[in-house]
């Protein structure tokens, strides 16, 4: 999988031998710009939609399990939900990273994930993912 592709790649220098009965493969590739997967010769496009609060809530606490239930994670886990900004891949990836991690270790991801989004701002990236 490639994960936020910003210009075309040449995947033909990209070299994968699989023999066998898993001969062949299919590459996924994830892009906020749909010129990109056509200039890659995508076969199939798939439009991934920002989740709503409460979608993304579920799915976080999916991934995160009963680690989001004690009271002084549950706020820090909400807050964590929000700073996805309603993406589907950083809501499975960030709650299974959390799962069972301490206090100490939601406060730095989250910490994180506002500077990220700050960046976003700065950049004027960030309204993509505006009135979610």
């Amino acid at each position: 999988a490639l994960d936020e592709v910003s210009e075309e790649l040449y995947l033909d220098a990209i070299v994968i031998y699989i023999r066998g009965e898993n001969w062949g493969c299919k590459v996924v590739l994830t892009s906020e710009k749909d010129v990109i997967c056509s200039l890659m010769g995508a076969q199939k496009k798939i439009q991934v939609n920002l989740l709503t609060k409460e979608d993304a809530w579920h799915l976080f606490k999916e991934m995160a399990g009963d680690s989001v239930d004690p009271p002084d994670i549950r706020s820090i886990a909400a807050q964590v939900v929000t700073e996805c900004l309603g993406l589907p891949l950083a809501l499975r990836a960030i709650g299974r990273v959390l799962k069972n991690k301490s206090n100490f270790v939601w406060t730095e991801v989250l910490k994180r994930l506002r500077v990220y989004n700050r960046k976003l701002e700065f950049s004027g990236r960030a309204e993509m993912f505006a009135d979610q």
